[in-house]
This record gives structure tokens, sequence and C-alpha cells, in this order.
């Protein structure tokens, strides 16, 4: 098996990966002087959208087949590269420009699915109001600010 299939075999758990794969593009963005690709699955201009950020171990592929049954039920996905070896900072200036280019090139809302680092990042957007309407965060760290909950 040649590694670009490996996520065919590991990831996908009752999809045809042939569909997912016939149905994924590549969107292109620049952030800090590098260029990025979204893994993409788009429906049109006017659909909402969700980004979807990895943790610091995942890569795009490991979320296919999700964001192909979020893009089956009307949404355009996008899947952020791999975190790997960046700062929190550079990962916010990093989604920023991802947000941005979704945002000029498709639609508004835009929601986002985030899991480990992916959604620390994500709740630090949050924080400085980053273009997002909403968020989901997965096994993510998380600050709260609720009164303890007495049990009885």
């Amino acid at each position: 098996m040649k590694a670009p299939d490996f996520w065919k075999a590991h990831y996908v758990i009752s999809t045809e990966p042939q569909k997912i794969a016939s149905s994924m593009q590549s969107d292109v963005f620049t952030s800090i002087y590098d260029r990025f690709e979204l893994v993409s699955f788009r429906r049109g201009q006017a659909e909402p959208n969700i980004l979807i950020s990895p943790g610091s171990g995942g890569h795009a592929f490991v979320f296919a087949e999700l964001a192909y049954c979020l893009h089956r039920r009307g949404f355009n996905v996008f899947i952020m590269p791999k975190h790997g070896g960046r700062s929190i900072n550079e990962l916010m200036a990093r989604h920023n420009d991802a947000l941005d280019h979704i945002g000029r090139n498709f639609s508004a809302p835009i929601g986002v699915f985030s899991e480990g680092l992916g959604g620390l990042v994500t709740f630090y957007l949050a924080l400085a109001r980053a273009p997002f309407r909403s968020a989901v965060y997965q096994n993510s760290p998380a600050i709260l600010t609720e009164a303890k909950l007495e049990w009885s």
C-alpha cells in the first residue's frame, strides 16, 4: 500500500474511500509568508462552512470521512494542515488566515470543529473574537468559569 493511501485503510470506517477521495479538493492560502493546503469538500459559495482543526499529531486525512459526511449534509468543509512544530501565536495567525480565505472565497457563517491542539488554538481565537460563529471542542483543554455544581 502506498503511503498516500494509508488513510483510506486506517481512517475510514463506513464510507467507500474512493467516494471520499473523488469529492476531495484543495485550497491554498498564505500565512506568515508560507503557503498551506486546506483539504476541502466544497458545495458552493453560498453554503455554510466548517473548518476542522486537528490536534498536534493529526493530519487532514484523519478527518477525511468526517469532512465528507458533513459535506454530504450541505456544508463546505475545510481541514487545516498538520500543526506540528508551531507556536500557539503562529497557529492562531495561520487559523485566522484560513478563516479569512474561507470568508473571502465562500460565505459566512463559518463554524470550527477542533480537537487537541487545534481546540486550544480555537479557544484562544474565540477569546480574540476571530471570524467564526460557533465552535466544537473535542479532547481539548478548557478554562471553566462556571460555579462548581453541588451534586446530591
